[in-house]
């Protein structure tokens, strides 16, 4: 299922947050519901943190962007 741009709008930022452990727990509850609701915001959430293990991990990652040149 899809929400609204408008809902999506609040709760993008609040991805980065959560994958970097800076939310409050109702913050993060709320942002959970929305993902679990969202295919396009759970979808970008799950590209940055499979990206944040990536660089935990130290491997180098092509940008997307650069790869279309």
């Amino acid at each position: 299922m899809i929400t609204n741009d408008n809902s999506c709008a609040v709760f993008e930022p609040l991805i980065s947050g959560a994958l970097d452990g800076e939310l409050t727990q109702q913050q993060q509850q709320h942002l959970q519901q929305h993902l679990n609701h969202c295919d396009r915001c759970r979808q970008i959430f799950d590209e940055l943190a499979a990206v944040q293990i990536e660089l935990q991990k130290g491997r180098a990652i092509s940008h997307p962007l650069q790869s279309r040149k």
